[in-house]
């Protein structure tokens, strides 16, 4: 099994089939049209979306028993019989598969809502679970206590409040909240429930998922004016019509992050609080060559300001490089870019040395959260994470990665990073094929076929130079 939590699906859009490990770096490759936006937005959709979803009276889930559910209220009666206090159980390997199955059925059955609400049409989907890793460290806990009566409350009886708690290594990852029970007669299933999908919460590790779209620098320029008609339809003309903008949730996701940016809302990306500026710091030193920062309006935008300049510019007088950036720069400096960041085409606008650097800036965003997933078409991002694989692989690799002018967080171990190439094969149908990894990095046979015919066609169109000048000298 997997180290990672896999997504599996069949038949879902134009893909075949696809088994996908979401690592902390996962980098989809391969041809245009073949579905990569698809299925990123499809795992933006199982973070971001099927955690709200109704699962305690889902009317398709009242007929799954799993003897879990019944353990547990079992387990939950008789602690309250002891009385107050802490009570652990320690989620065992035959629990955790019981509770994966309750998941994918729960998935499978409500796999359309899933569908129709991130892409806000009716995609096809055969199939979909999740394959998640077995954690040993995970126990459920449970505190009993007695609430507090008012002195005044003469009918006032004792009640019992219980809190179920999941906790990793005897510190607390997540719980339910209180839950009164006066008799250990009590069903708790609701809440248990709610458990088994924070349980899937603790593997996907947290509940907000960025997603940056290709063609960021057309939603940032227009994003005031869809913000502005959209209100005015649905509030002033009263018109709610879901033809206004056809738009995937993730899309929706983005625009609302553009209009929600605030000086005031700084925060970190991961464990370090110096990651984001360390991050921020090199993307305008490197990479846009200035700073941006934001207006005091009240749907804030974003100004940029070259090195050398003391004016500040608005996005409409930035390059392509700056708008296609600064979303992603913004939500670093002034956002939380959460536990999970999709990308798609970073390598947009950027010159092949830029390229270079974007890739640096992926590695130290992947080792600094949970999981980074991008789909590029750029074969020098890859070859820079190759570049990076080889050190990790090298016994000398700390002193190339000086000599290089590269720090500890530029360098990822292969373990750390899957690669699919997305093939479209003769019936129209997307094969994604898993690439596999050795010490010199990834082998990718979409950028690698095509570099090798351009490179045949440069030695066979290749002009003499010495023999093209005696011909014009004779002549």
């Amino acid at each position: 099994m997997s180290d990672y939590i896999t997504l599996h699906v069949e038949n879902f859009a134009r893909i075949r089939k696809a088994d996908i490990e979401l690592a902390p770096l996962t980098l989809f490759v391969g041809d245009n049209n073949s579905g990569k936006s698809y299925l990123a937005s499809l795992v933006w959709g199982l973070v971001d979306y099927s955690l709200y979803l109704d699962f305690q009276s889902h009317p398709n889930l009242t007929d799954i028993k799993i003897d879990w559910l019944q353990n547990q209220n079992h387990w939950i009666c008789e602690c309250i019989k002891q009385g107050t206090g802490n009570y652990i159980k320690k989620i065992q390997k035959e629990d955790h598969q019981q509770i994966v199955q309750y998941i994918n059925k729960f998935l499978d059955r409500s796999k359309k809502r899933l569908i129709d609400t991130v892409f806000n049409s009716s995609t096809d989907i055969g199939h979909i679970d999740l394959d998640i890793p077995y954690d040993e460290k995970l126990s459920l806990v449970m505190n009993i206590k007695v609430n507090q009566i008012k002195k005044e409350d003469t009918n006032a009886s004792d009640e019992l409040t219980i809190e179920l708690f999941i906790e990793r290594n005897g510190k607390n990852v997540l719980f339910t909240g209180g839950i009164v029970a006066k008799t250990c007669q009590g069903n708790y299933d609701g809440e248990l429930r709610i458990l088994i999908f924070m349980y899937l919460l603790i593997f996907l590790k947290g509940w907000t998922t960025s997603f940056f779209p290709a063609s960021r620098t057309g939603f940032l320029l227009t994003y005031r004016s869809v913000i502005g008609e959209s209100l005015d339809k649905r509030f002033i003309s009263r018109q709610k019509s879901k033809e206004d903008y056809l738009l995937t949730t993730p899309q929706v996701s983005f625009l609302q992050l553009l209009a929600g940016f605030d000086k005031n809302k700084r925060k970190r990306i991961g464990k370090n609080p110096g990651n984001a500026d360390s991050i921020v710091e090199f993307i305008e030193k490197y990479l846009i060559h200035g700073q941006i920062t934001l207006t005091d309006t009240p749907i804030q935008d974003i100004m940029y300001r070259p090195e050398g300049l003391n004016e500040y510019l608005p996005m409409y007088l930035s390059s392509s490089i700056v708008t296609e950036i600064a979303p992603f720069l913004a939500c670093l400096k002034y956002d939380n870019i959460g536990n999970r960041c999709i990308i798609e085409e970073p390598e947009m606008s950027l010159h092949p040395e830029l390229q270079w650097k974007m890739a640096q800036v992926l590695i130290r965003l992947a080792n600094s959260i949970s999981s980074v997933l991008v789909s590029t078409h750029s074969d020098l991002i890859i070859q820079h994470i190759n570049n990076m694989i080889k050190l990790a692989n090298r016994d000398d690799g700390q002193e190339l990665a000086k000599e290089y002018g590269f720090i500890n967080e530029d360098i990822i171990s292969p373990d750390k990073i899957r690669m699919y190439q997305f093939n479209d094969s003769q019936d129209h149908l997307t094969d994604v094929i898993p690439l596999t990894c050795n010490y010199n990095g990834f082998s990718v046979p979409t950028f690698g076929e095509a570099i090798r015919e351009i490179r045949d066609q440069v030695w066979a169109f290749q002009i003499d130079v010495d023999e093209e000048n005696a011909k014009r000298k004779i002549i």
